[in-house]
Formats: C-alpha cells, sequence, structure tokens
C-alpha cells in the first residue's frame, strides 16, 4: 500500500488494512498522533490539519518490535508528580483520554501555579514525558 492509499482510509475513519474504525490513541506529538486499529492492531503515525489528513506513515506494531502502549497510563482523579526544571510538585489528573496518554493535570507552584493541559509522550522505560509552555516536564505517578 502507498502512503497516499493509507491517507485515504484514514481520511473517511478506516483502518487500511482491515477496514476497522476504532482506533486506539498513542504518543502524539505537535499534530503528529501515533494510533492503533483496535481490530488489526496495526499502527500509523497520523498528521492532520483540522480535519484533513495531511500525512500518514507506517509504524512497527509492538508485535513487530514497536513500542509497547500500556493500556493505560493515567487516570482521571489519579495524584501524579510533576517535575520540571529541577522542581517537583503534586498534581490531580482532571481529564484524560481513553489510554492516559492526552491529559489535562491541575497542579499549583508550577509554571505560575496554573493548571496545565499535557500532551503526554510515551518515552519508554516506564518514563513520561510532555511540554507545558515549552518547558520540558516529566509525570509519574505520586
Amino acid at each position: 500500500m502507498t502512503e497516499e492509499t493509507f491517507t485515504a482510509a484514514l481520511q473517511t475513519g478506516k483502518c487500511p488494512d482491515c477496514g476497522g474504525e476504532d482506533f486506539r490513541p498513542g504518543p502524539r506529538a505537535g499534530i503528529s498522533q501515533n494510533v492503533e486499529c483496535r481490530r488489526c492492531r496495526s499502527r500509523f503515525n497520523v498528521t492532520r490539519h483540522q480535519e484533513t489528513v495531511l500525512f500518514v506513515q507506517r509504524i512497527e506494531r509492538e508485535d513487530e518490535g514497536g513500542a509497547e502502549w500500556p493500556a493505560v497510563i493515567f487516570t482521571a482523579g489519579q495524584s501524579v508528580e510533576i517535575t520540571c526544571e529541577g522542581r517537583t510538585v503534586e498534581g490531580t489528573v482532571r481529564v484524560t483520554s481513553d489510554n492516559g496518554i492526552s491529559l489535562i493535570v491541575e497542579f499549583e507552584a508550577l509554571l505560575a501555579g496554573h493548571a496545565g493541559l499535557m500532551a503526554l509522550m510515551w518515552a519508554g522505560a516506564g518514563e513520561y514525558r510532555s511540554l507545558i509552555n515549552g518547558v520540558a516536564v516529566s509525570v509519574a505517578p505520586a
């Protein structure tokens, strides 16, 4: 299959491999989101602008040597520790995607004490990283 075939299929919300329509979100950075078809486990890196799919690239499934995507990383209401520039504070997950990769975490006394929207990036080996206002942040269970 070509990149154009991937793009056309994912633009209609279907897996290019099996036609499945249910995708599990994976790591995200900027406007690029990794997704995994829940039916056949195929994985793709998808770049969207608004509702338009601009770019699609196949990525390795876990059984092909790709990274492990935990079923759930964080859940709503869970306490977490947020570390930024050598400083650690407690926070609470307020909203999360179905697998906990995208979060809204409430925290105090870090980066002016504002609640931050965190797009969590799976860094492997039990590490989760994000950016808040352009500053590198790590998040771990409390």
